[in-house]
């Protein structure tokens, strides 16, 4: 399997991102947990190309309302997985439809923190249209549609998110 070529560009986004965080005085990192979900993704650099695709599908204004959402977000590491024709095809303009039902799929409206998943298997609507099985029993850890599930979480004011490292397609 081919893996995404990582551009100028992307390396240099990120560590601009990631150096921008480390220069957060202490009382500024305190008020991140006043931020709403697009705006608290936005300062973590393992969500550079999600912020990108949620900006371009217009999710973005979504996540900025005030909710309550939860977002299963997936890392750069979900994209990483993907061939660069995948990743292509997820970006071109013919294909918007497509991604914007794909990003919906990972947005419950609804807010879940991992204590109220953990220990339960739940099935939670989304922003698609779909449905999203969450499986929280058993020795596999948290899954969500199949794919494993962050313990730790992103709190907002408008909800919360949980780092997943699959693009998870509905059915």
């Amino acid at each position: 399997m081919t893996t995404r070529s990582l551009t100028r560009r992307d390396a240099l986004r990120g560590a601009a991102g990631i150096g921008a965080l480390s220069l957060l005085p202490a009382a500024a990192q305190a008020r991140r947990a006043q931020l709403d979900l697009l705006s608290e993704l936005g300062t973590r650099a393992e969500y550079l190309t999600l912020m990108d695709l949620l900006v371009l599908t217009g999710l973005s204004d979504t996540l900025r309302r005030r909710g309550p959402f939860t977002v299963f977000a997936p890392r750069e590491m979900a994209f990483w997985r993907m061939s660069q024709a995948q990743y292509d095809q997820l970006i071109d303009p013919v294909f918007r439809p497509q991604l914007a039902r794909i990003l919906r799929h990972h947005v419950v409206p609804e807010r879940h923190s991992v204590f109220e998943l953990v220990g339960r298997r739940t099935v939670l609507p989304t922003l698609a249209g779909t449905s999203l099985v969450v499986d929280g029993l058993g020795g596999n850890g948290l899954r969500a549609g199949g794919a494993p599930v962050s313990l730790s979480e992103i709190e907002a004011t408008n909800g919360f998110a949980h780092e997943v490292d699959t693009l998870m397609r509905p059915v």
